[in-house]
C-alpha cells in the first residue's frame, strides 16, 4: 500500500437539475453504442488477451457464439494458416488504442453521406487526433506510422457474427428465419510511399509494413469503409459524433484518460446504471484494481470523473455516502463499496 498523502475525497456539486428535480435517476446513455455488435467488439479489443478463446479447428474468437462474436483472421482460409499471426497481431497492437482507431473510423465514415463507401484517412491525421505528438521535424517516425497500419489491419482482419431475422416465402405466406450474418469489421486499402532513409542504408525492398513487421515502407493514407454490421448505425445524431469525437482523443498512455474512456463506454453499452458502486464500475469498464499505489489509483478514477464531465459525457457525478473518510491502511475495499452517482449528459436529456 502507498504510503503518500491520499487526496481527500470532496464531493462534487450536486448533479444537474432538470424541472426542478434533480436528474440522478437517468442513465448517461449513448444508444449509438449501445448494441451488442459493437459492444462484442470493443471489449474483444480492451479485454484481457485470455479472454479469446480458441476453437477445436485452431481459430481464435470472442464473446457468445450462440448470439455475436467475433472471430479473428481471413474465415476464407483455413485456420491453422493465418490464426497464430492474427493473433500476434492482437497481442502487438491491440487495447485501448485500436477500440480508438475503430471509434475514429466509425465517426468518420458515419459523418460521411455514404456511410458504406470507403473514406480516405491520412495517417498522420490518424495520430494527431488521438494526440500523439510529432518530433523535432513536425513528423511523425515511420514505426509510428508502422503501428498504426498494423491497428488498422488488426480491425480489418476481425469478422462480427451477429444473429439476424429474415422473412421467406413459405408456401403462399411468409415466415421468419433466423440467421447468422458474418462481415469484415472494416475494409482497408492502404497507401504507403518508400522509406529513403531505409533505401540509402541499403535495405532490400520488402513486403509491405501493413502485412510484415520488418516492411521498410511508410504508410500515408488509410481507406477505410465498416462493415455491414453497422448499418444500424447510419442515423445517428451529432451530439452523439461529438461525444465520439472527445473519446478518441483521449490519451490512452495516461492512467486518469485511459479510465475516462473505458468508463464512459461501459455507461455507454449500460452496464452500469445511473447508481452503482465504484467496484461495479471498474468491473464493467474491464479495470483491475492494483496490489500497489492505491492512493494514485482512486486520485486517476476521480480524475477521470473530472474529465468526463469538463467534456460533456456525463452530467456530473458524486458519492452517495454519508462519510467520505477513509481509514489510512486497508481503505481499498471499504472505498469499492462507496455509492457512486452520475447525471445523464445535456445531449441526453435533450432527446
Amino acid at each position: 500500500m502507498s504510503t503518500r498523502r491520499r487526496r481527500k475525497s470532496t464531493p462534487p456539486p450536486a448533479l444537474p437539475k432538470t424541472n426542478g428535480e434533480v436528474r440522478a435517476d437517468l442513465v448517461p446513455q449513448i444508444p449509438y453504442l449501445a448494441n451488442t455488435a459493437s459492444e462484442t467488439v470493443v471489449d474483444a479489443l480492451i479485454d484481457n488477451p485470455e479472454a479469446w478463446q480458441r476453437s477445436a479447428g485452431g481459430s481464435f474468437y470472442y464473446g457468445n457464439t450462440e448470439k455475436t462474436f467475433v472471430s479473428i483472421g481471413d474465415p476464407r482460409l483455413p485456420p491453422a494458416v493465418n490464426a497464430e499471426e492474427a493473433w500476434n497481431l492482437v497481442i502487438q497492437v491491440g487495447g485501448d488504442e485500436a477500440a480508438q482507431t475503430l471509434l475514429y473510423v466509425m465517426a468518420k465514415c458515419l459523418s460521411n453521406d455514404k456511410p458504406l463507401e470507403k473514406v480516405r484517412i491520412h495517417v498522420n491525421e490518424s495520430l494527431s487526433f488521438r494526440g500523439l505528438k510529432r518530433h523535432a521535424k513536425g513528423d511523425y517516425r515511420p514505426e509510428q506510422k508502422r503501428a498504426e497500419a498494423r491497428r488498422f489491419r488488426l480491425l480489418s482482419d476481425i469478422w462480427v457474427t451477429a444473429r439476424d431475422v429474415v422473412e421467406v416465402k413459405s408456401g403462399r405466406g411468409i415466415r421468419k428465419k433466423a440467421i447468422n450474418v458474418t462481415s469484415r469489421l472494416i475494409e482497408v486499402a492502404v497507401e504507403s510511399e518508400e522509406d529513403l532513409t531505409a533505401q540509402r542504408r541499403g535495405a532490400q525492398p520488402r513486403l509491405p509494413a501493413i502485412v510484415s513487421a520488418d516492411g521498410t515502407d511508410v504508410p500515408y493514407a488509410i481507406r477505410a469503409g465498416i462493415g455491414e454490421w453497422a448499418k444500424p448505425y447510419m442515423d445517428t445524431p451529432d451530439s452523439v459524433r461529438h461525444m465520439l469525437h472527445k473519446i478518441v482523443q483521449y490519451d490512452v498512455t495516461t492512467d486518469a484518460q485511459r479510465f475516462a474512456m473505458r468508463f464512459s463506454l461501459a455507461l455507454m453499452f449500460q452496464r452500469v446504471g445511473a447508481s452503482t458502486t465504484i467496484g461495479e464500475l471498474l468491473q464493467a469498464a474491464r479495470i483491475d484494481t492494483p496490489e500497489r499505489h492505491a492512493d494514485r489509483f482512486k486520485d486517476n478514477v476521480e480524475d477521470a470523473f473530472e474529465r468526463l464531465t469538463r467534456d460533456g459525457l456525463i452530467g456530473g457525478w458524486r458519492y452517495n455516502v454519508a462519510d467520505t473518510d477513509l481509514p489510512r491502511t486497508r481503505w481499498v475495499g471499504k472505498w469499492l463499496a462507496w455509492k457512486l452517482s452520475f447525471a445523464a449528459p445535456q445531449a441526453a436529456l435533450a432527446r
